[in-house]
């Protein structure tokens, strides 16, 4: 199920950066706003800063976010942003279809269609993902459309990689247990 979700984020986002994917005003997407909760936002912004030179395009990723870890749609600052972004779409006379450009990537599907949010334009993710982990789910959507599919599969690769050297390397020669054990020297 993982893989299926990961390829239809894959589909969207590239569609989405090469410009196929048009808005109702019939343009290319320019600007994406990334609304977000607790410790889910962080990871993406931090990867959307620090890989500008991996950007296939010039599509503009600005955050909105809220440390609230409860779920995007229950909470009540998250729900005011949501309403003042539609509200602005609603308002753009080039806008003839707001839903067109409006996204989520949720473990509550339902909610994001009560919400007016198009099913076609709804990512999933598994529950209990969140936080630093939500980098590796669908909650990268916006920087998957910065960076690219393909771009973004190497990042999955080098964190793999990290992976594995911290699983098989015996204590003397594994990088994070020594770095972790300097650290604790430092501070005490």
């Amino acid at each position: 199920l993982l893989e299926q979700e990961r390829k239809e984020m894959f589909s969207l986002a590239d569609q989405i950066s090469s410009g196929k994917f048009k808005g109702s005003s019939g343009k290319k997407i320019t600007n994406i706003v990334s609304v977000g909760i607790g410790g889910s936002y962080l990871p993406i912004k931090f990867a959307y800063d620090a890989l500008k030179k991996f950007r296939v395009n010039k599509i503009k990723i600005d955050f909105v976010y809220n440390l609230d870890v409860r779920n995007i749609f229950d909470v009540l600052e998250t729900l005011e942003a949501f309403k003042f972004i539609k509200k602005l779409l609603i308002k753009d006379k080039k806008i003839s279809n707001y839903r067109e450009h409006l996204f989520a990537v949720t473990t509550n599907q339902e909610a994001a269609i009560k919400m007016k949010i198009n099913s076609k334009n709804i990512l999933s993710m598994p529950e209990g993902v969140g936080g630093r982990f939500s980098l590796w789910s669908n909650v990268s959507f916006p920087l998957v459309v910065s960076i690219g599919s393909k771009n973004f599969k190497k990042l999955l690769e080098g964190a793999k990689s990290a992976d594995n050297h911290f699983i098989k390397r015996k204590p003397e020669n594994n990088i994070p247990i020594n770095l972790a054990l300097i650290s604790y020297y430092y501070s005490t």
